[in-house]
């Protein structure tokens, strides 16, 4: 089974989990190629360490959780997560970036062998290892998880929109070994404006709300495309 593999080559893990920046700008600057995983495509070769990122953007500038799991020796993993909040609106012509996002809790847990493949058999059984939803548009504004993993020396995406979270056996179960210790936010229904009326490059949005942070997720041949908006 596809969760046995997964299990040995997370036995040969060792490279540490890389994340977006502390501080507020540099969150901006690198944030979209987190979201793609481009860390772990760039260091994705055959006979490389296995490593898997889940991402829930529960509306990016409310909330968003970031899960980067590594192995360590005989089965554990080591799991770093992160939380990020925000404020809604951001101006960009002044040059300050302060407020817009902004790390508000992370932590460490060691995860042992069995938890570890209690791990991966819920990702196995939410559909994580199949091929991804390509043509999926996913926005920033809305709620939705997705992931990337090196397998075997492949690199794969994953993605889940809103509609699609109950397939996902993963979730609360991440959420129980956090050590962040506080629950997922839960996915509502919202009446979201067309794409073209957010962001800064729509000239009819309102000037002091220019800067707005939102960015958008395409699923294209097998890749997650992430772009400010």
């Amino acid at each position: 089974m596809r969760w046995l593999v997964l299990c040995s080559a997370l036995l040969l893990a060792g490279c540490p989990a890389q994340g977006p920046a502390d501080d507020t700008f540099n969150f901006r600057l690198r944030w979209l190629s987190y979201v793609q995983g481009n860390d772990i495509q760039e260091q994705c070769t055959p006979g490389s360490p296995a490593r898997i990122r889940l991402i829930y953007n529960a509306i990016f500038t409310d909330e968003t959780r970031t899960f980067d799991l590594t192995a360590v020796d005989q089965g554990a993993t080591l799991m770093r997560t992160r939380l990020w909040r925000g404020t809604s609106t951001i101006t960009l012509r002044s040059g300050s970036l302060t407020g817009a996002i902004d790390p508000a809790g992370e932590g460490e847990a060691y995860i042992g062998p069995e938890e570890t493949r209690a791990i991966v058999e819920a990702l196995d059984a939410s559909g994580f290892y199949g091929p991804p939803p390509n043509g999926l548009l996913l926005r920033s504004d809305d709620f939705f998880w997705v992931g990337s993993a090196c397998i075997d020396g492949v690199f794969m995406v994953q993605a889940y929109p809103k509609d699609q979270f109950g397939r996902i056996q993963f979730a609360q179960l991440l959420a129980s070994l956090d050590p962040i210790q506080r629950p997922l936010p839960v996915a509502r229904e919202l009446s979201l404006p067309p794409l073209n009326s957010l962001g800064a490059g729509n000239p009819q949005q309102d000037k002091d709300d220019s800067g707005a942070l939102y960015y958008r997720i395409d699923v294209i041949d097998n890749l997650l495309v992430a772009n400010w908006i």
